[in-house]
């Protein structure tokens, strides 16, 4: 079994961070950012975020997107170290992998330095196997780019795989990839019924234990008795 985790919004409580993170740039260059674009964007690289920004905000020419997007980087980062934490369930699930043996790693649309800090920073390094920024592909979530990239890395069936999300893009991401999904929605988002696209829903890392990965690897119709 290989069990890949996406980091914002599903290891980590940094999701509302980039909200803020993205204002406060905004608010630097005057940008005219309102949070109800922010929903067409949850998941995305923040390149991409930006580079969308571009297209349809009031953009001033001497600004550059992906400079912008590096800046976002920065204040993030800034933020979940003095603001993020940890999960609830997070640690219990990850050591409860670390005892059975089972394959991890991390699989996100935020950049390798971010991903990197934040992890070491919050002590989570140790528990992966690999690391996964959908910086280095072509196309971010929700394009399956990233997963079929962990994918081969491990030479791992997608069948013999499971993604944990917590947002649209990201399970789309993960779906598109054929690999099983378990989604963690934002509690306000939890009675979206996109989210019937995943295999599995649930409300907190907390409800996630081994036996239910197991039985969305081999679900119990496929288990013969003897």
């Amino acid at each position: 079994m290989l069990v890949l985790f996406d980091m914002d919004g599903l290891l980590l409580d940094t999701e509302p961070l980039w909200a803020v993170a993205m204002q406060n740039i905004c608010d630097k260059y005057k940008l005219p950012l309102h949070s109800g674009i922010f929903k067409y964007t949850t998941g995305l690289r923040i390149d991409e975020v930006t580079a969308f920004w571009k297209e349809h905000l009031d953009w001033p020419s001497h600004l550059n997107s992906y400079d912008l997007a590096m800046e976002i980087v920065d204040e993030i980062i800034y933020l979940a170290k003095h603001k993020g934490k940890v999960m609830p369930g997070v640690f219990h699930l990850l050591e409860t992998l670390k005892k059975k043996n089972t394959q991890t790693a991390v699989v996100t649309s935020s950049p390798n330095r971010m991903m990197e800090d934040l992890l070491n920073h919050f002590d989570l390094t140790e528990y992966f196997d690999a690391f996964f920024s959908a910086e280095s592909v072509a196309y971010g979530k929700p394009h399956p780019a990233i997963y079929l990239e962990a994918l081969t890395h491990f030479n791992s069936s997608p069948f013999q795989t499971i993604a944990l999300e917590d947002s649209v893009n990201g399970m789309i991401s993960a779906r598109a990839a054929k690999i099983n999904t378990i989604v963690i929605p934002d509690i306000k988002k939890y009675e979206d019924p996109v989210f019937h696209l995943a295999n599995k829903k649930a409300k907190s890392m907390e409800d996630i234990h081994y036996e239910l990965l197991e039985k969305l690897i081999l679900p119990e119709v496929f288990v013969f008795k003897k």
